[in-house]
């Protein structure tokens, strides 16, 4: 079992539906967005299961852990990816990608569409902070890829990430359950190499995650605050494994084994499982898996990508 540095991964953990033939719309809120049931008890992720011929288009879809109800939210010629369902469950905020890509948010139910941000170039992966106000994603607006953040409403857009190495990209921004730090990815391009950071939400000094293993990418944080979920190889050409790293301890457990190519870790609201993206057997499939490596289950066998577990009924 590898370890990373007790003192900092301590010193960071202190730190830290119903879906019955579609969500209803009930009401307008007074900020001009609908207000829908919440969706909950459910996984989004993107597909092109549904493509007649060829590659086709990313569509969004909605399916429960078990593998059942599952739904297609979105169906157009262009593509929406990298959904994530906001923490009351009301909304989805996703990359639309025609040319380069924008952050839109949409209901619950696949209506009210409006774009969050209006860019020539690349906005990708949104992720919402724990109460719902902000998203942080990544874009190339500044020259070279940063992550940056943004209010519901699009107001107060920021840059929160200055490159921690030169040729590095950070992208794959997600919150820390009290909403203070975000954990992110950068690849080194120069050098093939993939690191984990912090950093204050605030802003300041990324600080790296101390885990050895030469590529580490895709950080999720649990939703109790202990662990931080991740993809990690020794290179490129490797098997990407799944990997849990408990903070107060540095333990850190590989969950996957050699045969699989996980990548897109999502935990689930009670901290105890995960969903993730694998490739075999030529298409990508959605699995999920116990935190403690047990259970591995296949949700789906055709094409999914980039799963997000919304929140559970209350």
């Amino acid at each position: 079992m590898r370890h990373a540095s007790g003192s900092f991964v301590r010193s960071m953990t202190r730190a830290a539906g119903r879906l019955a033939g579609g969500v209803v719309v009930l009401a307008l809120a007074g900020c001009g967005e609908a207000t829908v049931d919440p969706l909950t008890d459910h996984i989004v992720f993107e597909s092109n299961r549904d493509a007649d011929s060829g590659p086709g288009h990313q569509d969004l879809y909605l399916i429960r852990p078990d593998g059942t109800g599952l739904l297609r939210l979105t169906d157009t010629d262009e593509d929406e990816a990298d959904p994530a369902i906001s923490p009351d469950g009301r909304h989805i905020a996703y990359t639309l990608r025609p040319v380069g890509g924008d952050i839109h948010i949409m209901n619950a139910d696949g209506s009210g569409d409006r774009r969050l941000t209006d860019y020539a170039g690349s906005d990708f992966r949104a992720a919402w902070s724990p109460d719902g106000k902000h998203l942080v994603f990544a874009s190339e607006r500044s020259g070279r890829d940063e992550l940056f953040v943004i209010d519901r409403n699009g107001d107060n857009r920021r840059r929160l990430t200055i490159r921690p190495r030169t040729n590095d990209r950070p992208s794959s921004g997600a919150f820390s359950p009290d909403g203070d730090r975000v954990v992110f990815e950068s690849w080194n391009r120069a050098h093939e190499f993939a690191a984990i950071f912090t950093i204050p939400l605030a802003g300041g000094e990324a600080t790296r995650l101390p885990i050895d293993l030469p590529i580490t990418r895709a950080p999720a944080w649990s939703p109790d605050g202990t662990r931080i979920a991740f993809v990690g190889s020794q290179s490129r050409v490797t098997g990407h494994g799944l990997y849990v790293l408990t903070l107060e301890t540095g333990a850190l457990k590989r969950l996957t084994g050699l045969s699989f190519a996980a990548t897109a870790p999502a935990w689930s609201p009670d901290s105890k499982r995960l969903a993730f993206e694998n490739f075999q057997r030529g298409s990508n499939g959605l699995f999920r898996i116990n935190a403690d490596g047990t259970g591995l289950t296949e949700i789906s066998a055709d094409d999914g990508r980039s799963p997000h577990w919304g929140p559970a009924s209350r």
